[in-house]
């Protein structure tokens, strides 16, 4: 049985720099009343999946927060307003900042049309701070099809699928897609306020090996031709009436 009145921050980290900056973050979050937070950094993990699997099962907390140790929640009333989410919707399992509301054909959740992303975070590309914010979003929170592992939220837990993603990549938009599975609700937390400052590493990915991934991703989970109809469906209806439709009134005004 978890208990409701802990939190835990669960973070995979290889690096005391970064796991330290992360940590002196997070003693300065505001804990609700009559709750406790407990900070599990995971040292060396052999995956996200596998580490992320040893902490949940170490926890009894009810609400877990999986962030990168590179991500620096600066919203020192955060735990609040998730349990607050949590709380007014039984049905809601995860809850995150980063990501999709709907997944594109690919998998990638970042080639998504502009539409469709969400964001509200501070990005410092070692010390080029870059603000990212969401141009449309929809009430103070929202359906996400595909949520970015640099901030994900829980309040039940869900095996992470280990067997599949042994690695660094898809273990978060596979595990938005499990709760889904569940049949629970996952949605972005659209806070005016910003809430993470997230520093990420300069070194680039093997892009074959994520290519890797995304494709053990489209071959296990219902990215459906149905879901690619909406997906382009809507953003048809976009391109009208965001660029097609404005560029044909000044044009006819001109003439007229």
């Amino acid at each position: 049985t978890l208990d409701s009145s802990r939190i835990s921050i669960i973070f995979c980290t290889n690096s005391d720099i970064y796991a330290n900056e992360c940590i002196m973050y997070l003693k300065h979050l505001h804990i609700p009343d009559n709750m406790t937070l407990d900070i599990i950094p995971v040292i060396n993990a052999p995956s996200m999946t596998s580490g992320y699997n040893a902490a949940m099962n170490y926890s009894d907390a009810k609400y877990k927060i999986y962030i990168h140790h590179d991500t620096f929640i600066i919203d020192q009333s955060i735990l609040s307003k998730l349990i607050k989410i949590f709380n007014s919707d039984q049905n809601i399992g995860m809850i995150g900042n980063i990501g999709t509301t709907h997944m594109c054909p690919s998998g990638k959740w970042y080639e998504s049309n502009l539409l469709y992303k969400r964001g509200n975070f501070y990005n410092d590309g070692i010390l080029n701070i870059q603000l990212a914010m969401s141009t449309y979003t929809k009430d103070s929170y929202e359906h996400a099809d595909g949520i970015d592992g640099i901030f994900m939220s829980t309040d039940i837990d869900i095996p992470w699928r280990d067997d599949l993603f042994d690695d660094w990549h898809f273990y978060d938009i596979s595990q938005t897609y499990e709760f889904r599975k569940a049949g629970l609700e996952t949605v972005f937390l659209n806070n005016p306020h910003m809430i993470l400052l997230h520093e990420p590493n300069t070194t680039k990915d093997n892009l074959a090996l994520y290519n890797y991934y995304a494709d053990i991703f489209l071959k296990n989970y219902s990215v459906t031709v149905l879901h690619f109809y909406i997906y382009y469906t809507n953003t048809l209806y976009y391109i009208i009436h965001m660029i097609v439709i404005p560029i044909a009134f000044i044009l006819y005004s001109h003439i007229f």
